[in-house]
């Protein structure tokens, strides 16, 4: 369970983010959602202990991430930028790079075990041995969640995962990322701008107006008026086949 209390956030006299209040139970998807500049990065940064929030605190099952050391934070958050490469090694090497926070004088037995359990959760086996710099959008992102899967993490932050890929990759990359958080029970915070997508995969949103406010709930309870208000585009929402849908009219 994470747990936000009190958070407020913001860069020079702008205030993006103000009393911000939340639980983010562990096996789910929470969806982050606003408009540019709204502070969704920013939180994310937050949460990764790369900047200091104005105020509040922020704990990962009861303990403060403020006390965590850099090693055990390491061991416990991890972080996928939307500024993410790829690096001239190999797909297991990358992976590998994960390890790092868990890692004596050398690589262990354990190591390679994990390594081989994320390639084969993540179906990357069989690429296991090419270059990063070869592989296609998809396979990369999919290189990048695995290396930070490596980390064994608790709290999973990911901004904007799927931001460059086609469609067809965007659904397999976020289908794996709600199957991977309910399969380790990962508390898993999602960038995500495409609301339709967030309908989809998430279980839970938090949606930020990038002036302080905000509001948070279920999926399901995600509204026109809320949508409207925040991204000032009128949109219905509408059921296709059993799936929720945003339109704009």
């Amino acid at each position: 369970m994470l747990e936000i209390r009190d958070l407020a956030l913001g860069h020079g006299p702008r205030t993006l983010v103000r009393g911000l209040d939340l639980e983010v139970p562990a096996g789910g998807l929470l969806a982050v959602l606003g408009p540019n500049g709204a502070g969704k990065s920013t939180l994310l940064k937050a949460l990764a202990h790369l900047l200091q929030p104005r105020s509040g605190s922020l704990r990962l099952d009861g303990e403060p991430l403020a006390a965590l050391g850099r090693a055990a934070r390491a061991r416990r958050v991890a972080y996928l930028s939307q500024q993410s490469r790829p690096v001239a090694v190999s797909v297991y090497e990358a992976i590998l790079l994960g390890r790092i926070p868990h890692l004596g004088w050398q690589v262990e037995e354990t190591d390679l075990k994990a390594v081989d359990a994320i390639l084969a959760h993540l179906d990357l086996s069989r690429l296991a041995g090419r270059p990063c710099t070869q592989l296609s959008g998809g396979e990369l992102q999919k290189v990048l969640i695995g290396r930070a899967l490596a980390q064994t993490p608790r709290l999973l932050l990911l901004d904007e995962p799927v931001n460059h890929l086609d469609l067809a990759n965007q659904l397999e990359v976020l289908a794996l990322i709600r199957r991977t958080a309910r399969d380790r029970d990962l508390v898993t915070l999602v960038v995500l701008h495409d609301l339709n997508l967030a309908l989809r995969f998430a279980d839970r949103f938090l949606l930020l107006d990038g002036a302080g406010g905000f509001v948070a709930g279920d999926m399901a309870s995600l509204s026109p008026e809320q949508v409207e208000q925040v991204y000032r585009v009128p949109v219905t929402r509408c059921d296709l086949s059993g799936q929720a849908l945003f339109i704009p009219r």
